[in-house]
């Protein structure tokens, strides 16, 4: 059935699997027959357990399968050489918890380690002059609560007046900032009290270094609190890099998907950052360093939306701008753009040599005479020479050796041959030596003295991604985003693009993320060959995001998401708690962000919205003789309308 089976699901995806040689793990695990009947009846079983209404996302976990059954929950995170400290705060002003205090929060808001340059049995020597800038801390409240593991990233500094105020007895303290990384998902230490030695949290000390054997420390610490192991394994060759579970930990392509205001997009830019970095922490500094590496070209976002077509996305053409007649020119999109740049990174990594200068740069120097009004002289196979005379936008002018001037060569024509993306095809004698000049320039940076390029991982975040006609857009890119088809895959596949640019194909070490909002049912869906190529991570309503700080509209939002999940049978429409992290008032909220939202859901049915807000415990009406929502309490016969 392996043949038939996927136009029966086209028909019906509620009711026929799809089944080929890639699921016989999955049917093995999940002990279904061969025979497509009876599969039929076991898929639809799983389907209904797993509350799924399509399945093609058990067909897309089914082909993965084998890759999910691998993954461990446990994080592993190496030191690269660099040593590990403990760093224990204890009490700064006397009778008051630590983190009661104002001082506590200080630490808190900044970032920041303290000690007292008193401090016995060398501590505050190691804190300010042992521990080095790219260090790693463990912090603890006394052998209390665990705080974090943190990076250390500036050296040490006394504390102001003001912040030495904050403490009892005043003294002469220092601080360091740090960059947390992990948090511990269980912060309690009670279970360790017993274990004193200096390194351990409960230990006799201030600040220590752990050893540097952190098989201890992690089966006690670091695996039952933070679910990480740590090790040091020094600095990991670069080709090791390319193909251990490092580059695997995270999938290469990921949708988030889920009902509005539920983080999908928040969470994306955390995502990335921890894909491009290797660390993790809190959203405010992922942001900063979000921002930061899209400055650096590692991460790219773009949103989707119903215009946005494939020579938006790869390659196509553009009007010139540049010139007086309508013209148009070659024009390289954001994903193509960001692939040549991975590309080139794991190339080079994995070669183990230095990145080559770029195109432009060596472009840019070659002409370079131009800005002092003078021409760039070229010496052709034939030993004679054209000259240059300006570049404008994409073209470059030049003069024959007879004098004619009627021809023009493009810049980005000369890139592609210079690359290889294309075979060299009219005027050959002015291009041919301009190319061999540029090779000669960018070659020119793989000198021995220049440093050896580090692997990266770059990250596209696409925001909003069924928003377009993904089909339309990815094309041919489709069959290269597989795992297995990128460079250095079991079965890897390089296309020619519709520009003609020739073996053009994706490294492994860039990475997409989706984003997909399933209440929009108006715009395009995901279709089957794209939901192989994805893993799709749900995000839904968390009321525990909204404990302390709005911890009064818990219930609200619970009961919300009761009457609108009883009546859609579906998850797909429920409500985020992120509706509810606004500093405007709960019923303003309602109002303007919520009723429309239920309008939309339930096709404008006043009545319908009504009572689902009711059932919420809001008693809210809508006012015909203004046309607008109101609470009971304003309305009144013949008002006029006190809704803002």
């Amino acid at each position: 059935m392996g043949i038939y089976s996927p136009w029966l699901y086209y028909i019906n995806p509620a009711l026929f699997p799809i089944l080929n040689n890639s699921h016989a793990d999955f049917k093995k695990w999940i002990s279904t027959s061969s025979d497509y009947p009876s599969a039929i009846k076991d898929f639809n079983d799983l389907r209904q357990e797993v509350q799924e209404t399509d399945l093609g996302l058990i067909d897309m976990f089914a082909h993965n399968f084998k890759k999910y059954n691998s993954i461990t929950t446990l994080e592993t995170f190496d030191l690269k050489g660099h040593k590990l400290f403990k760093m224990s705060h204890g009490i700064f002003v006397k009778n008051k918890d630590y983190r009661d205090t104002g001082f506590a929060k200080l630490l808190e808001n900044n970032n920041w380690i303290c000690l007292n340059i008193y401090t016995g049995k060398g501590q505050a020597g190691k804190f300010i002059k042992e521990a080095k800038i790219g260090d790693f801390v463990y912090i603890s409240y006394r052998g209390d609560n665990l705080v974090c593991i943190a990076e250390i990233i500036s050296d040490s500094a006394p504390l102001d007046d003001d912040s030495d105020e904050m403490i009892d007895g005043g003294g002469e303290w220092v601080f360091r900032e740090v960059k947390p990384l992990f948090y511990p998902k269980d912060k309690s230490l009670r279970d360790l009290k017993d274990d004193t030695r200096f390194f351990m949290p409960s230990g006799n000390s201030t600040f220590y270094e752990v050893p540097k054997d952190l098989s201890d420390i992690n089966k006690k610490l670091f695996i039952p609190k933070f679910n990480i192991e740590l090790n040091n394994a020094g600095k990991s060759d670069q080709n090791t890099n390319i193909t251990n579970n490092n580059m695997e930990s995270q999938p290469l392509n990921q949708i988030l998907y889920g009902p509005p205001g539920t983080g999908k997009t928040y969470n994306s830019i955390d995502r990335a950052v921890k894909i491009a970095t290797g660390k993790s922490g809190l959203h405010a500094a992922n942001k900063i360093e979000f921002d930061k590496l899209r400055k650096e070209g590692q991460i790219e976002f773009v949103t989707f939306h119903q215009g946005y077509a494939y020579e938006d996305f790869m390659v196509g053409v553009k009007p010139n701008v540049d010139s007086e007649k309508l013209t148009f020119k070659p024009h390289k999109g954001i994903f193509y753009n960001l692939v040549d740049r991975a590309k080139q990174n794991y190339l080079a990594s994995r070669d183990k040599r230095s990145l080559s200068k770029s195109f432009e740069e060596v472009f840019e120097n070659l002409m370079a005479p131009l800005d002092e009004r003078k021409n760039v002289k070229i010496k052709m196979l034939s030993e004679k020479e054209f000259e240059i005379t300006a570049v404008d936008g994409n073209t470059i002018r030049f003069d024959k050796p007879t004098g004619g001037n009627t021809h023009t060569l493009s810049v980005d024509t000369l890139k592609s041959f210079v690359e290889g993306k294309r075979e060299v095809n009219g005027l050959t004698a002015y291009y041919n030596p301009l190319i061999q000049l540029v090779k000669e320039g960018m070659a020119s940076a793989d000198a021995a003295d220049m440093p050896v390029e580090e692997l990266k991982k770059f990250v596209l975040i696409i925001d909003e991604i069924n928003r377009a006609n993904i089909s339309k857009v990815f094309g041919e890119l489709i069959t290269l985003l597989e795992d297995d088809k990128r460079i250095g895959g079991d079965n890897e596949l390089a296309v020619t693009l519709p520009n003609g640019e020739l073996n053009f194909s994706i490294p492994p070490n860039l990475y997409i993320i989706g984003t997909m909002n399933t209440a929009d049912k108006s715009i395009s869906l995901i279709d089957v060959a794209l939901r192989r190529r994805f893993e799709f991570i749900g995000y839904y309503p968390d009321v525990k995001i909204l404990k302390d700080e709005y911890e009064d509209r818990i219930d609200l939002l619970q009961k919300l998401n009761e009457a609108i999940f009883t009546r859609k049978k579906t998850a797909d429409y429920l409500i985020g708690h992120g509706y509810f992290m606004k500093t405007e008032t709960t019923d303003q909220i309602i109002l303007h962000k919520i009723i429309p939202l239920l309008m939309e859901y339930f096709s404008g049915r006043v009545d319908e919205v009504q009572e689902i807000l009711k059932q919420a415990g809001k008693e809210v009406q809508y006012n015909t003789s203004i046309f607008k929502w109101e609470f009971d309490s304003k309305i009144t016969a013949g008002n006029e309308s006190t809704a803002e």
